[in-house]
């Protein structure tokens, strides 16, 4: 069986406030759960000495959450966003500035673009251009 009653704690004991319809010196397990609420304990524990009221409004407002900083993956995503037209701006320019023109090609159609041309990639030759081109 389990019975929750109100009590107050004076003098060192609980004093109830309605029987219990318990027998004499029956034995019984007690749980105390404090009235207080999370806020209330809060109240005061780091500096904070308004009331209870003002603990609950700061803890459980919405009108609060949109004051909350925005985390650092958000902060790291916007900033990302705001730069991506610099970003991409900058790498055109970069691109043009080594002659690099067009869409990129992959390495499948450069591999097969070389052989058309009579190099084949597999022979050292190709690497011997390559490391010259570097050079110049």
């Amino acid at each position: 069986m389990s019975i929750t009653v109100d009590a107050v704690y004076e003098n060192g004991a609980l004093k109830l406030a309605a029987p219990l319809p318990l027998k004499e010196h029956e034995e019984v397990r007690v749980t105390v759960h404090s009235g207080k609420n999370w806020e209330e304990h809060a109240a005061g524990t780091m500096g904070f000495t308004g009331s209870a009221e003002k603990a609950e409004y700061f803890a459980r407002s919405p009108d609060l959450d949109e004051a909350l900083e925005e985390t650092l993956g958000d902060q790291l995503l916007r900033e990302a966003q705001d730069g991506q037209a610099e970003l991409a701006a900058g790498w055109r320019e970069f691109m043009a500035e080594l002659g690099i023109s067009g869409e990129p090609i992959g390495a499948k159609v450069l591999r097969d673009r070389l052989m058309a041309d009579g190099i084949d990639p597999n022979e050292n030759v190709a690497s011997r251009g390559l490391i010259g081109m570097r050079e110049e």
